[in-house]
């Protein structure tokens, strides 16, 4: 168990392999988060399934290749239908470089997501996801910008703009809701 300077407690049950299968999060002595975890016999996570109370909050399903790495992550409503898909492509040259992941809906269609830059004067967008790489545009605060997916590497999202496509950090950008292509 864990205990957090806020009180809550995070309960953690795992499997024989040291899988976490089970977490649960309790605040005020009531459960107000709990996640379960399964895995396949290579101990990768292909489901996880949280809820807030009784109520499903998401629920996941993984597809790998046969070298572990992630190839499709798969939302599924409360009736277990799908609702989205996140396709992951790798290099064909080296197969565990991860290229892009494309997100789409049930219709097929991509899904656009977005973020609005906050909190900073001109927020730099750089060519690779970190402080050091070189800055390549600044965009004001307030301005829109599309997001190559809503994953963050090492604290930066993968940004496309006017002048190219570059690194923006994600503290500094609020998610907005994902949009049809």
């Amino acid at each position: 168990m864990e205990i957090l300077p806020n009180g809550e407690k995070i309960v953690y049950s795992y499997d024989r392999s040291s899988n976490i299968t089970h977490k649960v999060k309790i605040k005020n002595e009531t459960i107000e988060e709990s996640i379960n975890y399964q895995y396949d016999i290579s101990n990768r996570l292909i489901k996880e399934k949280c809820y807030n109370g009784s109520i499903l909050k998401y629920n996941y399903e993984y597809k790998y290749n046969s070298l572990g790495d992630i190839l499709e992550k798969i939302e599924y409503n409360i009736s277990d239908e799908i609702i989205s898909k996140e396709i992951y492509n790798y290099s064909t040259t080296n197969s565990s470089q991860l290229l892009s992941i494309n997100k789409i809906n049930t219709n097929n269609e991509s899904i656009k997501i977005f973020g609005v830059v906050e909190s900073c004067g001109q927020l730099r967008v750089r060519k690779e996801p970190n402080k050091e790489a070189d800055v390549i545009a600044t965009i004001p605060v307030g301005t829109l910008v599309e997001l190559e997916n809503d994953e963050v590497i090492d604290g930066f999202y993968a940004v496309h703009t006017e002048v190219g496509d570059g690194y923006c950090m994600a503290e500094f950008i609020q998610v907005t809701r994902p949009e049809k292509e």
